[in-house]
């Protein structure tokens, strides 16, 4: 099911991005200390995007969006994170992120992180809310995901897998290249086709990619301008999942 157009970010919708932002610039910059060294830390952002992109697929219909999160994280390796963003399909107008997870810094450059996720839509929306488990394996500037979804986003869609490898190397001192390339599988043709909101759907996968450059204006502004894709023909995502440019500006706390 590919997002139907709704109502304009309704007044909870701005409520919500309105605490998040506070969260961001107030709380974050608060730790809590443990016999003398700090033991959690705090960390948020803000953001300003011309068209929230999920996967290839905007969530906005190809217009902008303000997203806010707020991480608290343990020196344990344990976190958890809230994230938000205004969205134009459903009942609502309002994504909410809920995540927890454990990270783990290895040796010469090698992470791991491992973790559940709860994407929430608004209270009429629950055929469209999800779960989903990930696990990631960093390496210097490339990254390796699986997520796996038992229910995933839309009516009747069920077991989804996405794997995806990302690449950000560092250009210049204050400049990155950003590569991702993502496979999206479904459970058979039909659940693909259910998701997408069309019979058009040719078989039970899809590929997205992004290719972009980040911009570090400040230690906590970033510029971004990618470029986003899918194979999906304007057939079989109503516009939604073509080829565009995307551009962002965000900080971090």
């Amino acid at each position: 099911m590919l997002p139907i157009k709704s109502a304009p970010c309704s007044r909870l919708c701005a409520g919500v991005m309105m605490a998040l932002s506070s969260l961001s610039m107030g709380a974050l910059a608060s730790t809590e200390t443990h016999g003398g060294n700090a033991s959690w830390q705090s960390q948020g952002s803000v953001m300003l995007i011309s068209d929230y992109a999920f996967r290839g697929i905007s969530q906005t219909d190809e217009g902008p969006a303000v997203q806010a999160g707020y991480t608290l994280s343990h020196d344990s390796g344990w976190y958890g994170s809230l994230w938000g963003s205004n969205i134009e399909f459903g009942d609502g107008s309002l994504e909410l992120d809920l995540s927890a997870g454990w990270a783990k810094d290895w040796y010469n450059g090698l992470t791991t992180d491992l973790g559940v996720i709860r994407y929430q839509y608004s209270q009429d929306d629950t055929d469209l809310s999800y779960n989903e488990i990930y696990a990631v394996v960093s390496y210097a500037d490339a990254k390796l995901g699986l997520v796996y979804s038992p229910d995933y986003f839309g009516e009747n869609v069920d077991d989804f897998q996405y794997v995806y490898a990302s690449y950000e190397p560092q250009l210049f001192s204050n400049v990155s290249l950003v590569l991702h390339l993502g496979s999206n599988f479904f459970a058979s043709q039909q659940d693909m086709a259910l998701f997408l909101g069309s019979m058009a759907a040719s078989n039970s996968h899809y590929l997205d990619w992004r290719v972009g450059l980040n911009l570090n204006m400040t230690e906590q502004d970033v510029l971004s301008v990618g470029y986003v894709d899918t194979d999906l023909s304007q057939s079989q995502c109503q516009s939604l999942c073509d080829a565009r440019w995307i551009v962002s500006l965000s900080r971090s706390f």
